[in-house]
């Protein structure tokens, strides 16, 4: 049966007794980063038990400060601490549920040997992603693009194209040469909403442990 999708386009978040009313499933092995890529997309890395908390949030911190991707460090299942991109940390008793991961793909900022029950957690991180894939189903990640409705000045100041029919509040890069800045999405579907450009040189996502960027552009650089 198909979900019923008439409140699709509802930007309210999940209260806490919503999300324990839908029984949404979570990796259970403690503890480990959960990394947010897009809206119900999560990589997940798992991290040895022997560990202090102070040095789970070290790493942690650093994680965000290279991936610049919004993460959690898990503790136990109602104990986690929620990074902003900016490094801003919050503790929480909800940790990430539901959607779909993936792991093995973004490198952590320290290396430890794999011991016998490492081992055995990646058994099971891998049996919990395959059994979220095997869920069905596909991602659409932020519907708007990370819009927003422009405000009543914006949508005069930005109604229109400039030369090289660019969307107007954009300018070239003298850097790379890419438009970057605000405007008006010239897509009918998004009609009304003002969208953030990102030129190559605004790409800050980069790896953990080699410095190096995650990818040409920045993620949803629109």
């Amino acid at each position: 049966m198909k979900p019923n999708t008439t409140n699709i386009r509802s930007k309210r978040p999940l209260t806490a007794q919503q999300v324990n009313v839908l029984c949404l499933p979570a990796f259970e092995s403690f503890p480990y980063l959960a990394t947010r890529v897009v809206a119900a997309f999560y990589h997940l890395s798992l991290l040895p038990r022997s560990f202090e908390p102070e040095l789970l949030r070290h790493i942690a911190q650093r994680q965000v400060a290279a991936n610049r991707l919004q993460t959690c460090l898990v503790f136990n299942p109602d104990d986690c601490l929620y990074y902003r991109i900016d490094g801003t940390e919050f503790r929480s008793n909800e940790i990430p549920r539901g959607g779909h991961a993936a792991f093995g793909e973004l490198r952590l900022c320290v290396e430890f040997e794999p011991d016998d029950e490492l081992q055995v957690r990646q058994r099971l991180l891998a049996a919990y992603v395959e059994q979220r894939r095997r869920a069905g189903g596909y991602i659409l990640g932020d519907l708007t693009k990370g819009g927003r409705d422009a405000t009543l000045d914006e949508q005069l100041c930005l109604a229109g194209g400039q030369t090289g029919r660019a969307p107007r509040g954009l300018d070239q890069c003298p850097t790379c040469g890419e438009w970057t800045g605000e405007c008006l999405d010239p897509s009918p579907v998004f009609k009304g909403k003002v969208m953030r450009v990102h030129c190559l040189c605004a790409n800050d996502n980069r790896c953990a442990a080699c410095g190096h960027l995650l990818f040409s552009h920045k993620l949803n650089a629109n």
